[in-house]
This record gives structure tokens, C-alpha cells and sequence, in this order.
């Protein structure tokens, strides 16, 4: 996060959302939740999170079964067909509405 965002992050073509770099990461589940949570929370060792490194990343959920990874890993939204089903998560996301 800290590579793509210190070397695109005033490229014009990096979106972004909410004043943001906007990072979708595809297949997030892959990843531990308390990996993603290191960098993704405030309180983990490697926070961007109030940096000049802070990104809005969005997490894919798929199944029913990875809610409780994106809500402890600390994305701050959701894509993928079982974001509908996540009420905690701050944004749930369709690609067509990122794009």
C-alpha cells in the first residue's frame, strides 16, 4: 500500500474515493485477517490508517463465510456478490458504482 501510493498516489489516474486512493484487493481472503488488520486498523503495528499512506481499501467478499474476515481485517468496504449481507462494514460496494 505504501509503494502504490507513494508512487501513483498523485497520478491522475488512481482513483479515488472519499479523498482517498481507492484499492481493491482481489481475493482478500487469501490473506489472514489479522495480517490485513496489521495494516488496516489503527492499532496494528504497520498501520497506514491517518498517514499519508491511508487508502480506502476494499476487500472481496464472496461467501456468506467471509464476513467475519473483512469485518476483523479493518477494510473500510466491501465488493463482490455477498456484500448486500454485510451490515457492519462501512460501504458495500458494486464494481459498477467504483467505477
Amino acid at each position: 500500500m505504501r509503494y502504490i501510493v507513494s508512487t501513483y498516489g498523485t497520478h491522475p489516474a488512481l482513483y479515488r474515493f472519499r479523498g482517498r486512493p481507492l484499492l481493491y484487493v482481489y481475493d482478500s481472503y487469501r490473506i489472514a485477517d489479522t495480517a490485513w488488520a496489521d495494516y488496516l486498523s489503527r492499532a496494528g503495528a504497520h498501520s497506514v490508517r491517518g498517514t499519508a499512506n491511508d487508502v480506502f481499501a476494499v476487500g472481496l467478499l464472496v461467501e456468506e463465510s467471509h464476513k467475519g474476515h473483512v469485518l476483523q481485517s479493518g477494510f473500510d468496504g466491501t465488493s463482490g456478490p455477498g456484500s448486500a449481507v454485510l451490515s457492519r462494514c462501512p460501504v458495500a460496494l458494486s464494481c459498477s458504482a467504483v467505477l
